[in-house]
């Protein structure tokens, strides 16, 4: 299939934002658009969260929350059903109830969804995958130039940059000593390296999240026998699943106007107000009996509208305190990876320890790692065979790596969010310029836009941020 002379939208990264983004144009578009989607690898929908092929790396939420069509929100559900994923991944279904498939299976979804979609759609749109990545993005006359890594130079009325889980940042004092080291694995999705590691050799995990808990089940479904040593700040596991789920789809709870939260409490303007109202309501269902994860839920489903609204000041003070607190109880394990990581406490192979590392020195073979407890004065010094990088990706932009995200911040075509996190953007995700413009012409999705809405890079949230910007967006390019 030739190139078109200029794409109505140039879609920067073919990871599930992308993919999802691609779908839902073609299917809502009132006439036919020109899509091209600008992707490295050989199917698009994967990207990094989901082209891992382990098959003990699960979705983090059941299938039902997982809606990549909010016309069709039970789509995957069906899709699990139908390929009969239930009767070939046995451990999938949890208590007969809830369904937590593989990432793998997810990205199959997706990439098969993609597919269907650029052979055949409602409105007749063409999309085009362009396997490859993009280097830069600059604004024309009346157009958007996106240059390749090839050098080549595609033109497009609209972008989006939907790229997101830049590989995991490496912490100064890491990189200054294990940069190259052998036994420091920076990226803990390479899984052949990880597959290499013997199981006798004690590790050391830098991060306590979802990545860790990942690699933590890889290392112990393949037989490892040696100690294993999680470290962060605050030493905090990821939650596990709501034992008594909501009433309400995830879809309603997200499209509901006022959110719960916010019906009960109004729109309290400090985080230490906001934390009031939170911990009456956990109190109010312990008194009857129920956990706290409805309550914290309802939080969460309301922080479209609360976060915005929070003077800057009182976000960044979110930022310092709150948000390791908040991220362990919002992103939760699949419950079989809660069973290995208990069973692996429990038999004191696996500790997990909140602390900061204070030095590293490097003996060939072995890492020499020097933790000083969190509280405490004193320092503990181990070492170890291995040491894998789950620290998470960089949150600024300009320090990212990426080299669209570092150009576009240089000249001032996007601005990075003052409070840290990602990219500035408007409420129909319109990056804004270094001198405070939204950009017509430049949209952020996913990830990349968690400083304004601090809900952005799940599956769910990713699809409500596509349907709140879809009738502008669509209204300025059928317009064009």
């Amino acid at each position: 299939m030739s190139r078109p002379n200029i794409y109505d939208v140039l879609i920067i990264g073919g990871g599930y934002t992308g993919a999802a983004l691609a779908v839902r144009l073609s299917r809502e578009a009132k006439r036919a658009l020109t899509i091209g989607v600008i992707e490295h690898q050989a199917e698009v929908g994967r990207g990094v969260a989901y082209s891992a092929a382990h098959p003990d790396h699960r979705l983090n939420g059941p299938d039902l929350v997982h809606i990549a069509l909010p016309d069709e929100p039970d789509d995957f559900p069906r899709w699990v059903r139908s390929e009969g994923l239930l009767e070939s991944d046995s451990e999938a279904m949890v208590n007969g109830g809830p369904v937590f498939a593989r990432r793998a299976d997810f990205g199959r979804y997706m990439a098969e969804l993609f597919e269907t979609h650029r052979i055949s759609n409602p409105s007749g749109s063409e999309i085009s995958h362009i396997r490859s990545a993009a280097e830069g993005v600059h604004l024309g006359t009346s157009s958007v130039k996106v240059t390749l890594e090839d050098g080549q130079e595609l033109t497009g009325r609209q972008a989006v940059l939907a790229t997101s889980n830049e590989t995991p940042a490496i912490p100064a004092l890491i990189r200054a000593n294990l940069q190259g080291h052998p036994k420091f694995l920076p990226n803990p999705w390479d899984l052949d390296r990880i597959k290499a590691i013997d199981e006798d050799t004690s590790v050391l995990i830098l991060g306590t999240g979802l990545t860790a808990a990942d690699v933590i089940v890889t290392l112990t479904n393949q037989g490892h026998r040696a100690s294993i040593d999680a470290v962060s700040r605050r030493g905090l596991l990821p939650s596990g699943q709501n034992p008594s789920p909501d009433r309400e789809s995830m879809w309603q709870r997200f499209t509901r106007t006022p959110p719960r939260f916010v019906e009960r409490h109004g729109m309290p303007a400090r985080v230490s107000e906001i934390m009031a109202c939170l911990r009456r309501d956990i109190a109010a269902l312990e008194a009857e009996g129920q956990s706290w994860h409805n309550a914290f839920d309802d939080l969460r489903d309301a922080t479209r509208t609360l976060w915005p609204n929070l003077p800057l000041e009182e976000q960044q003070r979110f930022q310092r305190h709150l948000k390791p607190w908040y991220e362990t109880r919002r992103f939760r394990i699949a419950p079989q990876v809660m069973d290995v990581l208990e069973a692996q406490q429990s038999a004191g192979q696996l500790s997990i320890q909140a602390g900061r590392i204070t030095g590293v020195t490097n003996h060939g073979d072995t890492i020499s790692v020097t933790l000083q407890p969190r509280g405490e004065s004193g320092e503990v010094n181990k070492s170890f065979g291995a040491v894998i990088n789950c620290t998470g990706p960089t949150a600024n932009p300009a320090a990212s790596g990426n080299p669209v995200m570092m150009q576009i911040v240089n000249d001032g075509l996007a601005a990075p969010n003052p409070n840290g996190q990602g990219f500035l953007v408007d409420e129909e995700c319109r990056a804004v310029s270094a001198d405070g413009v939204p950009q017509d012409w430049l949209r952020v999705l996913g990830p990349l836009t968690r400083g304004c809405f601090l809900e952005s890079g799940s599956v769910p949230t990713v699809s409500f941020y596509i349907y709140k910007m879809m009738p502008g967006f669509l209204a300025e390019l059928e317009a064009a």
